[in-house]
């Protein structure tokens, strides 16, 4: 009777024991899905600075493109309108010698100057209103990565905040 008494202590004893182990078992389970869900927020935080990081950039090539094109658009138009000047320089001057030469020619060669330099000047405004095309194109370029600088601002806070509650919930079963 002491055999079966002893063997039935026995079996109580490791029983408990084994309680304690399915316990830790469990613990342990938890921690893994905690470090795997650590590991997706880190993830996605870093997937989330990339493209705010990328959008940036975009958005400073942008910038730099709007500056080249504005400055080329500023040359552009001193050009032209150098040109436009110096066209009207040398018509009045033409003008002005075929009128010495001649009034009753002077009238129609004038005319036919002042078409010429009506020419270049809607020529040089045309160049004008391309080079403006080419602003408002830059400017929209550089508002959409602005945008998109924005939106991957905002998913890399999401990211951060995510993480901060994975590291609280941590941090939470570490003190349990």
């Amino acid at each position: 009777m002491i055999n079966h008494t002893q063997a039935a202590e026995d079996i109580r004893t490791l029983a408990g024991r084994y309680k304690g182990i399915m316990a830790l078992a469990d613990s342990l389970t938890g921690l893994g899905s905690i470090e795997q869900a650590t590991s997706e927020a880190i993830a996605a935080r870093e997937v989330a600075e990339g493209a705010r990081d990328k959008a940036r950039t975009d958005a400073a090539k942008a910038k730099n493109n709007m500056a080249a094109a504005e400055a080329n658009a500023v040359y552009i138009g001193q050009e032209a309108k150098a040109q436009a000047d110096d066209i009207v320089a040398k018509a009045q001057a033409i003008a002005t010698s075929i009128e010495a030469d001649a009034r009753l020619k002077a009238t129609g060669m004038t005319q036919s100057a002042g078409l010429k330099c009506a020419e270049m000047v809607e020529q040089a405004n045309a160049q004008v209103a391309v080079i403006g095309v080419c602003i408002a194109d830059a400017k929209a370029e550089l508002a959409e990565a602005e945008s998109g600088a924005e939106i991957a601002g905002d998913l890399a806070d999401k990211a951060e905040a995510k993480l901060a509650k994975v590291q609280a919930a941590i941090r939470k079963l570490a003190e349990a």
